[in-house]
């Protein structure tokens, strides 16, 4: 989460994807299937621009 907040605060580009699982909240890889955590399917990914 940390690292989200840093990227969103001192970002260079213009937009900024971040996927999370749904039940949890954990920031996962855009390749992940099932969160780390929790192994649940839900993954939702957000653009921050």
């Amino acid at each position: 989460m940390r690292d989200v907040l840093k990227t969103v605060l001192f970002r260079r580009s213009s937009a900024m994807v971040v996927e999370e699982c749904r039940r949890c909240g954990t920031t996962v890889g855009s390749t992940a299937a099932n969160c780390p955590e929790c192994d649940c399917e839900e993954i939702v990914r957000y653009t921050i621009q």
